[in-house]
């Protein structure tokens, strides 16, 4: 028998206070630095070119974060950190900023860079354990047991292999569920 769930103000409290903790976890060193330094000098010396409203070259900052599993955001800090270095932009006739700035930014854009290819250089590589696909588990029956498969497919039952970038042996795609786990034992009983 299910009984409604009941909630009691300290249930709520906990609940509300438990999430408050979630969404106000402390900003890390990058975070803060692009907050309170990258994106006000973004703000003041930029975003009149590469704002909202206008976008010379067709580039936009207003819209940067330091999430990286976006490629357009470093690719756009990168491009920053290029033209600051070579002293381009902003452009002459501009408002420029105090060399003690534009120094503090190239130092914290070139810090920040550093750290996420640091970190895409130690996730990259990464094996991911995968299954036999279809076409993979039926060769490997042939030729370990070499059977006549003419008449026999132990992969009949299986589910279709997942498809991707149009490749069914990425192990991205190749996941294991459990009608598929009994389906490799059954197979493996009638092999």
């Amino acid at each position: 028998m299910h009984r409604p769930m009941r909630f009691n103000y300290l249930s709520i409290s906990i609940i509300a206070l438990s999430a408050l903790l979630l969404l106000t976890r402390p900003l890390t060193a990058a975070e803060e630095d692009f907050s309170t330094v990258i994106r006000p000098f973004l703000k003041q010396y930029c975003l009149g070119c590469h704002g909202s409203k206008k976008q010379q070259g067709e580039r936009r900052f207003d819209q940067i974060t330091l999430d990286f599993s976006q490629p357009k955001n470093g690719e756009l800090l990168q491009e920053i950190l290029d033209q600051l270095n070579l002293g381009e932009m902003p452009p002459e006739d501009a408002q420029q900023p105090a060399a003690a700035e534009t120094k503090r930014a190239v130092a914290i854009l070139t810090r920040t860079l550093a750290e996420a290819s640091e970190a895409a250089r130690r996730s990259a590589g990464k094996v991911v354990l995968r299954r036999l696909n279809r076409t993979e588990y039926f060769n490997t029956v042939r030729d370990l047991f070499q059977m006549n498969m003419s008449d026999f497919d132990p992969t009949i039952a299986f589910p279709a292999d997942n498809s991707v970038d149009g490749f069914d042996n990425i192990g991205e795609g190749l996941l294991t569920s459990d009608f598929l786990l009994a389906q490799y034992l059954e197979a493996a009983e009638k092999v």
